[in-house]
């Protein structure tokens, strides 16, 4: 009878799987990673408030004393939450590590009483070793999750955050930002992408160290000496780099792409942003510190917009190594 194959897990299942193994076996790991993003976040809107609210009180001519209040209270903020924030980090690797190695006694039991053809069975073998290679450094996917998780989540809060900042302006600009970032992100991702998808660059790599290796080999030393063989493989070895260089070459002029594709679309991004704000400025009187904030916030959108991006498609990589655990 033929067996039917299982369904392709989608990320959203991954994720729920892992959160649902970590609050069974290690839940704080999920607070940890909470409390990384609510810090990190406080962090930020500290920083993003303290240059506005100082030159607000500058331009009311408010007293000293208040005034250094301003900047003790922020100072005293973002001490308490960087130290809260070192803290964290410095405690979320011994519930990341358990939890990994929780997974790896999973896939030695499962390993160890699964059926006795499937000890031998090619394909299981194989699914057996790119499980356990998911698991088998800090820097796997297994554990890295959860700081993928936890950026994700700081990009998502911070957005939701500088949205209610930027939510008195003009929605369309907004919009317009959104677009601009999210265009520049996927453009850039593809043309990165374009050594990926022209993998040549091992091949004449390869070919190279083999060249070399078979020039300097003992065993064959003899030969290429009596039967003049040196300006030959001195030629077949210049011609494979020459190769290799017209296509390093050829990538990197691609890559110069996605250099200029980033400046052009952050030059319009925060020409548009300078735009509104100075036509905000004349029109309605805007003050210094608002202006201040206002465009700090819309390049701090900007960047959220860009994380979130970012950190979906590390975690959609990572998520198609738990499809191995999950087999």
């Amino acid at each position: 009878m033929k067996q039917t194959e299982k369904p392709r897990y989608t990320v959203r299942q991954n994720v729920r799987c892992m959160l649902r193994l970590a609050w069974k076996r290690e839940k704080s790991v999920i607070w940890l990673c909470l409390g990384f993003a609510a810090l990190s976040l406080g962090i930020n809107l500290a920083q993003l408030y303290i240059a506005p609210e100082v030159l607000q009180r500058v331009e009311q001519k408010a007293p000293l004393g208040e005034l250094l209040g301003v900047i003790a209270a922020f100072s005293l903020a973002l001490v308490l939450l960087s130290g809260l924030l070192e803290y964290v980090n410095l405690n979320s690797d011994f519930g990341r590590i358990r939890l990994r190695t929780s997974i790896v006694n999973d896939l030695n039991d499962k390993a160890c009483t699964t059926s006795y053809p499937n000890t031998c069975a090619p394909d299981v073998l194989k699914l057996k070793e790119k499980a356990h290679d998911c698991c088998n450094s800090n820097d796997k996917a297994t554990e890295h999750v959860w700081t993928t998780l936890s950026n994700l989540l700081l990009n998502v809060a911070g957005l939701a955050a500088y949205l209610t900042v930027l939510a008195n302006l003009n929605l369309l600009l907004l919009l317009v930002i959104l677009l601009t970032t999210a265009a520049g992100f996927f453009v850039s991702r593809r043309i990165n992408d374009w050594g990926y998808r022209h993998r040549e660059e091992g091949e004449y790599l390869r070919k190279l160290y083999y060249i070399q290796g078979q020039a300097e080999s003992p065993a064959l030393a003899k030969d290429i000496r009596i039967f003049g063989l040196m300006p030959w493989l001195r030629s077949v070895y210049d011609s494979t780099f020459r190769l290799y260089e017209a296509f390093t070459a050829r990538r990197e002029r691609v890559y110069a792409w996605s250099c200029v594709v980033d400046v052009l679309l952050g030059i319009a991004r925060n020409g548009i942003a300078y735009w509104y704000l100075i036509s905000l400025t004349l029109q309605n009187g805007l003050s210094a510190s608002e202006f201040l904030l206002y465009f700090t916030a819309f390049t701090g959108f900007s960047a959220w917009v860009t994380g979130i991006l970012q950190e979906a498609a590390v975690l959609h990589k990572e998520s198609i190594c738990w499809v191995f655990l999950l087999a």
